[in-house]
């Protein structure tokens, strides 16, 4: 689960300078505000999210039982036999859904590096995300 995170950083780093590659203006410029795609940009939330919550969910499950954890031969943890198998279940599909949305959005940001151009990404294009921007930080100013 966690060994995912490296090669996601890798990933949106790649494709943050993608976009910044085609935000580059006539004087050689880069806007601030320069990035991916918002899609590209939710799609990251998306992954980096799914990571959270495989990380979660390989936690807690070995933690309701009282059973030594045992991995199997991939190092992944294995579900213990004395939980319910409603409990084991539930908790090994949020995990295998977390798995699915990560490489969903690893996929979506893959197909940005490729799809994007200088009209559609930011500041250049109109569309928003669901996730909201940062706020903008304020200039101080001489008293």
């Amino acid at each position: 689960t966690v060994m995912f995170a490296p090669m996601l950083s890798i990933l949106f780093w790649a494709a943050r300078m993608r976009a910044l590659q085609l935000a580059k203006t006539e004087d050689g410029t880069i806007p601030t505000t320069a990035g991916p795609p918002y899609w590209a940009q939710d799609a990251m939330f998306l992954a980096t999210w799914s990571v959270l919550i495989q990380l979660i969910m390989a936690m807690v499950l070995p933690a309701l039982s009282d059973e030594n954890i045992q991995m199997d031969e991939n190092g992944a943890v294995k579900p213990p036999q004395s939980t319910s198998w409603a409990v084991t279940a539930t908790f090994e599909g949020i995990r295998y859904f977390s798995l699915v949305s990560m490489y969903g959005g690893s996929t979506a940001v893959m197909a940005s590096m490729f799809l994007m151009t200088p009209e559609s990404i930011p500041p250049y294009s109109d569309s928003v995300g669901y996730v909201p921007p940062p706020p903008s930080v304020p200039t101080p100013t001489a008293f």
